[in-house]
């Protein structure tokens, strides 16, 4: 769910945006249930062709994906009565003009920049000032002038040249003013007839102003847009995140310890509209604590078949050990997992939690099936938690019951977070080799960067 954006006070008591009107029919009024002097205390939410957008009071606002609320594609900037600007993440700003428009009408199945401009015109809808109409009989409007070129009347080939290229194909252009002198000689009737025909030609510069008013929609001027470098056009991003267990027991002596320091670099790319990878490499600060199960590489290939259903083939527990064998039996051993977005669960506060059920193919008893669900405490704080049920004679001892974590975003670079895959057990589910609790938990510090 998309969180209020950080605002300033003065920002705050200027509302542009009557939030409790819906610019989708199927969206909601949010009212913070925490009021602060930092963030707006409502905003608008809606969901659309896989979209989510947000709109501030302020005339702010933004466009994500529905799935991935982190990741902004479109931030829209609004004045009442003056603009929107529209910036898209790799493109040009594009500038939305307000002309005192009626409501637009709502896009069908609008992408991320039909869905950013015609909330812009939704806005600035009834603001500004429509563009003058000019009359041709206005006496303070100058009569254009008509540019005069002589051409060959039969060539038609050249009659339908552009007016920029008449004085290529004529012989002798004479530009002048179409309005004859008076002190021009007057030619004799004789001598006119065998003149050749002048063709007169309008450029369209000097046309004159058509009598019909000018419609009354939003200008909408955009620059070029730079071309977007490969690392753009695949989304890589990347992060780098060192990490600590606070408590764990030796593989070689079982006693207990602080640390397992670690380091990790992984990055993931959008291959296409569908499918996207993600890699990461693990690094240990003293190899003598890494044991023979602690992963060296992982990697994610996710494909998304549809807005809800996705396949994912993974291995989170890879290996190099010094010999191609072990890479390669870590390439093959991978986990394939479908996995279903399940709808969303409002709660009084007014906010929801995201669920998402998985099962391991093609034969799910020799894998878990998965329900895991993540909550947004906050704009920053998030937390989220994953349970798992299998079949019949099917877990082991060291198989958990369940794994949580939490994850503080300290701004858009970096964040903190606490997660635990230990062998959590339910307490009517005991394991002879349960895990340490809330000790048995990691804390990891990231910062992500793009290319």
């Amino acid at each position: 769910m998309a969180e209020p954006e950080l605002v300033s006070a003065v920002e705050a008591r200027t509302v542009v945006v009557d939030t409790a009107n819906l610019a989708v029919p199927s969206a909601n009024e949010i009212i913070v249930d925490l009021p602060s002097a930092r963030h707006a205390s409502r905003y608008q939410q809606g969901d659309v062709n896989g979209l989510r957008y947000v709109l501030f009071p302020n005339g702010s606002g933004k466009i994500m994906r529905a799935e991935d609320t982190r990741s902004v594609l479109y931030r829209l900037s609004c004045t009442t009565g003056i603009s929107c600007i529209i910036t898209g993440v790799g493109a040009a700003d594009v500038t939305v003009k307000a002309v005192n428009a009626p409501k637009p009408a709502m896009p069908v199945a609008p992408d991320g920049d039909a869905l950013a401009r015609y909330l812009a015109q939704w806005v600035l809808a009834g603001t500004g000032s429509a563009p003058q109409e000019l009359k041709a009989d206005d006496p303070s409007v100058e009569p254009a002038p008509v540019i005069v070129t002589a051409a060959p009347a039969l060539d038609t080939a050249q009659e339908d040249e552009p007016v920029e290229n008449a004085a290529k194909v004529s012989p002798a252009p004479v530009n002048k003013i179409a309005k004859p002198s008076k002190s021009a000689p007057k030619l004799p009737a004789a001598s006119r007839k065998k003149d050749k025909p002048i063709s007169v030609r309008v450029s369209e510069a000097a046309k004159p102003v058509s009598r019909t008013a000018v419609q009354n929609t939003p200008e909408v001027t955009q620059s070029a847009a730079p071309e977007k470098t490969f690392f753009q056009r695949i989304n890589l991003a990347c992060s780098i995140t060192g990490s600590v267990t606070l408590r764990y027991r030796n593989h070689k002596t079982g006693s207990e310890r602080f640390g397992k320091p670690r380091a990790s670099l992984g990055c993931g790319a959008k291959l296409s509209e569908k499918l996207s990878l993600r890699l990461s490499i693990i690094g240990y600060a003293d190899k003598h604590e890494k044991s023979p199960s602690d992963a060296e590489f992982t990697y994610a290939i996710t494909y998304r078949a549809t807005d809800k259903i996705t396949l994912g083939y993974s291995n989170y527990s890879g290996r190099f050990d010094n010999s191609s064998s072990a890479f390669v039996d870590s390439l093959t051993s991978g986990t394939l997992r479908a996995s279903y977005k399940l709808p969303r669960i409002s709660l009084p506060n007014e906010k929801t939690i995201g669920c998402s059920a998985s099962i391991g193919l093609p034969n799910p008893k020799d894998t878990t099936a998965n329900l895991t669900c993540s909550y947004a405490v906050t704009d920053k704080l998030r937390i989220s938690g994953t349970a798992y049920a299998y079949f019949s004679g099917k877990q082991e001892s060291y198989d958990a019951d369940f794994a949580y974590s939490a994850s503080y975003r300290v701004n858009d670079d970096w964040s903190v977070t606490y997660s635990n895959y230990a062998n959590n057990r339910f307490f009517w589910n005991r394991s002879n080799s349960s895990g340490e609790g809330l000790l048995g938990g990691t804390v990891s510090v990231s910062y992500k960067f793009k290319f």
